[in-house]
């Protein structure tokens, strides 16, 4: 199973660190994650289930290493993203099965089901402050 990639994009005059709109690798703050054993063909309600392993890392970079596991897990990793201007800011998200990014609640990018390797993207408008960032993979 290839590794998940979540970078995300401005489109536009928003951006982050001045870096043409991409947002920097550790740019998530307050980083934790959650890990589900099991198999499922769509995404499973991860807040009705018991978390296998959680905790939290300094690196604010998404990747399903954290799993330890090549198969059969689901993922779950939140963080907080600062939005330095208003616009409207595009996210990608590329899995190999199913994944979703949600900010502050919303549904994003839904990239869900049984598939190959795949990037879909969303866009949504932002305001200056803190957005709240899940992946659920």
């Amino acid at each position: 199973m290839k590794a998940l990639i979540a970078y995300m994009k401005s489109v536009s005059e928003g951006g982050v660190d001045g870096d043409g709109g991409l947002v920097k690798k550790g740019a998530l703050k307050n980083f934790s994650y959650a890990i589900y054993h099991g198999s499922w063909d769509k995404l499973p309600d991860f807040d009705k289930l018991t978390p296998t392993r959680e905790g939290k890392t300094e690196s604010g970079i998404a990747d399903t290493a954290i799993s330890k596991k090549r198969d059969n897990f689901g993922l779950v990793l939140e963080g907080d993203l600062e939005i330095e201007k208003k616009g409207t800011y595009k996210f990608r998200l590329g899995s190999d099965d199913g994944s979703r990014l949600s900010i502050d609640g919303k549904t994003v990018v839904d990239n869900d089901g049984i598939h190959g390797s795949q990037i879909r993207e969303g866009k949504v408008d932002l305001e200056p402050g803190t957005v709240r960032v899940r992946i659920e993979y």
